[in-house]
């Protein structure tokens, strides 16, 4: 018989097959942070510029007049490509620069890869040009939590979903003293420049930021991002600036990918009811392209439903204890519905108690037994 060999746990666990076998990164996660997404050619040119846009017109509100007086009398702008330019604009384009990112509100996909955005282009333009990240959101800015991002760590996130990288929060920039200390932390870094990635509210506070820091010489800009799709900008003709922000396709695409599945199910097996949410916040776009993509039996939209509840069918219905009484005619076997109306289900029985209306909740139903 051959005589037993001894094998050195660590010279094992150095073999590149068992280190590929034990990697936190699989094959997939490499194949998705090495792909490069196209980049609009206009960034491709040597240089941008700024472009005022006449077209759009807007109907300012007094209030905002008044609160935001340095910022209101802004123009839409296009982002220009150019290949050459005089001296003092080329000087004043590719000096180094001092950049903050935060993001703000519920994750999003594609947040990282608006860092890995910024930050190349900011490299490309001048090595020396600093981009910081705000830590866990607004509470960053206001705290000074704060760190400098480097390429290694850019790297790592790019293509991937969630805001790991730097976190995010839901705190409001909404009072005089988070203010001041955000503004202090911007100038203690010599911010040129802060974006902040967020929803309508974040953009709001991005809004009065960019007032408070108007005379530091510090632009805020904001990139819409949410996933309920309801941040639409349009001028006061209805031309459209941002038909959608960034995330609602993807969240879009993964719900109806699950609730997909939900729906072959439901046509295979008819002792369940299955019951999806969706997010949505007070609108009901991600509920409506979910129905549309998974072609389910009945959609039920909160804008729709807000202010209507037939209490005497409910009352029936918890009388006599079945679902039908419900869900009216269109009730039928193997049937699908997408709502934007939460239920509370009993979970030992099909019995719907008292529901409450509320919005943007999708959920899919089959009927626990044919009639």
């Amino acid at each position: 018989m051959p005589e037993s060999s001894t094998i050195r746990l660590d010279k094992l666990f150095d073999h590149p097959a068992v280190m590929d076998a034990v990697a936190d990164v699989n094959l997939e996660f490499k194949e998705r942070i090495a792909y490069q997404p196209p980049v609009c050619e206009v960034f491709n040119r040597a240089l941008t510029t700024l472009r005022t846009d006449p077209q759009y017109q807007f109907e300012i509100d007094k209030e905002a007049h008044r609160q935001l007086s340095h910022i209101i009398g802004n123009t839409v702008q296009r982002v220009m490509g150019s290949d050459d330019a005089d001296d003092a604009v080329k000087a004043n384009y590719s000096k180094a620069r001092n950049i903050g990112i935060v993001f703000s509100g519920g994750p999003a996909p594609g947040g990282h890869n608006v860092i890995a955005g910024l930050f190349d282009a900011a490299k490309k333009v001048n090595p020396r040009t600093r981009v910081f990240g705000f830590l866990m959101g607004p509470d960053g800015i206001i705290d000074g939590g704060y760190m400098e991002l480097t390429r290694e760590l850019v790297d790592r996130y790019r293509n991937v979903g969630g805001f790991t990288m730097i976190n995010t929060g839901r705190t409001k920039i909404d009072n005089q003293k988070k203010m001041s200390l955000s503004r202090e932390t911007c100038k203690h870094l010599g911010l040129d420049a802060l974006v902040v990635v967020g929803g309508d509210d974040s953009n709001t506070n991005a809004a009065f930021l960019a007032q408070e820091m108007f005379e530091d010489g510090i632009q805020v800009i904001g990139v819409p991002k949410t996933i309920d799709g309801d941040i639409q900008v349009r001028d006061a003709r209805g031309k459209v600036l941002c038909a959608m922000s960034f995330g609602f396709h993807t969240a879009a695409r993964a719900f109806s990918q699950a609730i997909a599945n939900l729906c072959t199910d439901a046509s295979s097996d008819v002792k369940y009811w299955h019951v999806c949410k969706v997010m949505g916040r007070v609108a009901s776009h991600l509920a409506l392209e979910v129905a549309l993509q998974t072609h389910a039996n009945m959609t039920l939209i909160g804008e729709d439903l807000a202010d209507y509840m037939d209490y005497a069918r409910l009352e029936e219905a918890e009388k006599e204890g079945v679902v039908e009484k419900t869900t009216g005619s269109w009730w039928s076997p193997r049937a699908c519905w997408i709502s934007s109306t939460r239920f509370r289900c009993s979970s030992s029985s099909s019995t719907l108690s008292s529901p409450t209306t509320t919005r943007c909740t999708t959920g899919i139903f089959t009927p626990p037994s044919l009639p």
